[in-house]
């Protein structure tokens, strides 16, 4: 695994989506890499089962297309642009997906296994892992872990 702060560093956002985000979605308090965070409430228990089962997850959102259209909707056309970076929001935005990073790691491979079994996204690159699914399926996913 990367080292945490190096970890931490690549991950800290400073654009209004991250940084206002309680703004749209209702957020509750958790603890990720040691440092504590907010997350949306409707994610905490697949979050918090997740992190049961010794996954680390670095951003997440219920429904990143309304965060962003009420946020930041200048920065929608670009990021739901054809050409996307191997690891984007693409779908996630145009499909109004929930969505979950994570470090792909061997305690993490169940996960996207039953998203992309569920129909979902699953993108990757270097030691991260995006799944995007439709937030009905939250329940789902919390059962199988």
């Amino acid at each position: 695994m990367p080292d945490v702060s190096t970890i931490r560093a690549a991950l800290a956002c400073a654009c209004p989506v991250c940084t206002r985000h309680g703004e749209v979605h209702s957020q509750v308090p958790r603890t990720v890499l040691g440092a504590p965070v907010t997350v949306d409430a409707e994610m905490a228990p697949l979050l918090d089962a997740l992190a049961a089962a010794g996954v680390v997850t670095v951003g997440s959102c219920v429904n990143l297309s309304e965060a962003t259209a009420r946020l930041w909707p200048a920065k929608l056309p670009a990021l739901t642009a054809g050409v996307q970076p191997a690891v984007n929001y693409r779908r996630t935005l145009v499909e109004g997906l929930a969505f979950v990073r994570l470090l792909d790691t061997e305690a993490a491979a169940p996960f996207p296994s039953a998203v992309e079994r569920l129909g979902g996204e699953v993108l990757r690159s270097g030691p991260l892992a995006q799944v995007a699914f439709p937030r009905w399926q939250m329940s789902a996913l919390v059962a199988q872990l």
